[in-house]
């Protein structure tokens, strides 16, 4: 009896065996066929990254493309988004100024959660980029409105403003050196 009840388990597990082995075979050819696929494939697909992009030295269009970039993320932003985009936007400041725009970036966000529900938002009107000095100028209204949920924003501060992000090229990378700002009313 126990004889049977093993040979039994043994016929089981050699059967499962089996199958896991002939799965196994079906998917090693099924990879080495999709790899014969891919590499006789003459187009390729390119993800690029919508957030935090690294751009390169090439004309322009790359310096623009960045300063952009950091200015929206700097002159747009509301307390819950705040930390985050501050973030992203000191992965492009060049090191030796790196601290004195963490600095300030920090006591903006202070101010954005003492008064609670503050947002800015920057609507650029004129753009102009020195391509010699590597500098972006940006003018437009900026709006600073608080409001608390379920209730109707008020605008608390409104204003021309003029910004300007001073970049310099670090290897083969635009990184912001400076940024300032002054009023136009």
């Amino acid at each position: 009896m126990e004889k049977a009840f093993f040979k039994e388990n043994l016929l089981k597990l050699e059967k499962k065996k089996n199958i896991f082995l002939m799965l196994t075979i079906l998917f090693c050819v099924a990879n080495m066929f999709q790899s014969a696929l891919l590499f006789s494939k003459k187009e390729r697909i390119v993800v690029v990254p919508t957030s935090g992009s690294q751009y390169t030295l090439g004309d322009e269009v790359d310096l623009e493309g960045i300063a952009s970039y950091l200015a929206n993320i700097y002159l747009n932003k509301s307390p819950a988004d705040a930390a985050s985009k501050y973030k992203h936007f000191l992965q492009h400041v060049h090191h030796s100024h790196y601290h004195d725009l963490k600095r300030l970036l920090e006591e903006e966000h202070k101010t954005m959660l003492k008064n609670h529900g503050m947002s800015i938002t920057f609507r650029p009107q004129t753009t102009y980029l020195d391509k010699e000095k590597l500098l972006y100028v940006l003018e437009g209204d900026r709006i600073v409105t608080i409001g608390t949920a379920g209730e109707r924003p008020t605008v608390t501060e409104s204003g021309q403003k003029r910004y300007y992000f001073k970049f310099k090229r670090q290897g083969d990378r635009f990184v912001l050196i400076s940024l300032k700002q002054e009023d136009l009313n």
